[in-house]
């Protein structure tokens, strides 16, 4: 099967690059996440899509980060 998308590709290879600005207490934190934390940790995937965007200049790279709901749909569409 020759399916290749060099976006996609690099969604996979940086798609947690925005926990770098999390800090260790909250990341590796053993309990549980209050609703700040929480709202900390779910906000790497838009500093992910920033930083794909911004340094590497790959928009659509940077939308599958920020939207990977979507990466199911683009799989399933024809």
């Amino acid at each position: 099967m020759g399916c290749f998308d060099e976006d996609l590709r690099i969604a996979a290879l940086f798609h947690d690059i925005g926990k770098v600005g999390i800090a260790k207490e909250i990341l590796f934190k053993p309990g549980k996440l209050n609703s700040l934390e929480r709202t900390i940790i779910q906000s790497h995937s838009h500093v992910g899509n920033l930083i794909v965007r911004r340094e590497l200049g790959k928009a659509r790279a940077a939308e599958f980060i920020r939207a990977p709901r979507k990466l199911g749909w683009y799989w399933l569409s024809p």
